[in-house]
């Protein structure tokens, strides 16, 4: 099963890969206007992470209705096939961004002072990046589990945010923020954030502490001491961004609508 999971995964990685550049000559031939090669680039790696974000939706919705909302019992078989696939994703997209961010700079080759200048472009992405692979390795690829695949259904619906993280990244690099697209899709972006991100962890807290039989401080210290602290910094993480995203919203309604930068 590793050998087919590890060609799963290479081919996802040549599947993003090749999506990313014809989804670039797409976006050069429609979108005459942008005049920096480096923003179609970006463009494109934003649109094919709102696809992957769509599926990943897709795919923990599936999850969610076979389990019917049983967290803890159901088995998915399909899940650590998917697991193999996403992970090819997430390593195309980690080094996808190193180099769109790097390649201005000249600095591309991987030594220290390179990868540090690339972690400093956004350190919360880069870790986010990191544990999300860490989480498909150990949580569901090389783990000795056999409960909880609800759990992580219910993980993969909080992708629906990343749709509109992603479109409004895309609609930015193609210089389209003063317009009505890029203002429903920043609304769409807050409100899916607040309920997939901020609303549904301690959701998926209860349920899993109400079908264990425990009270919810109960559920929570009955989780493994890795499980804990790493929902807690991921938590955090998206208090932080979405605290990030208010403060946009507000300064959006003070200058009277969104303009052009």
């Amino acid at each position: 099963m590793e050998y087919l999971g590890l060609i799963l995964c290479l081919g996802s990685v040549w599947f993003h890969t090749g999506l990313l550049v014809i989804t670039k000559i797409f976006l050069k031939r429609k979108f005459r206007s942008v005049s920096k090669n480096e923003n179609l680039w970006n463009a494109a790696n934003w649109l094919v992470s709102a696809l992957q974000a769509a599926l990943a939706t897709l795919v923990g919705l599936c999850v969610v209705l076979y389990a019917k909302l049983d967290v803890l019992h159901t088995n998915i078989q399909f899940l650590k096939p998917y697991a193999w696939f996403n992970l090819g994703y997430w390593l195309y997209d980690l080094v996808c961004m190193y180099i769109l961010v790097t390649l201005p700079q000249g600095k591309t080759r991987p030594n220290a002072i390179n990868l540090m200048y690339f972690i400093q472009w956004w350190p919360g992405i880069v870790f986010h990046h990191i544990g999300i692979i860490a989480v498909l390795l150990f949580g569901i690829i090389f783990t000795s589990r056999v409960r909880g695949d609800g759990i992580v259904g219910l993980a993969l619906l909080m992708e629906l945010s990343s749709i509109f993280v992603a479109l409004r990244s895309f609609l930015a690099k193609l210089e389209m923020k003063g317009t009505r697209a890029y203002l429903l899709v920043s609304i769409l972006m807050v409100l899916t954030f607040f309920s997939a991100r901020i609303v549904l962890i301690p959701a998926v807290l209860h349920l899993y502490s109400s079908q264990s039989n425990l009270s919810l401080l109960q559920g929570l210290f009955s989780l493994p001491l890795v499980c804990r602290i790493g929902t807690a910094c991921f938590y955090s993480l998206n208090i932080y961004w979405f605290s990030l995203m208010v403060k946009g919203c507000v300064k959006a309604v003070r200058l009277g609508g969104l303009k052009e930068e």
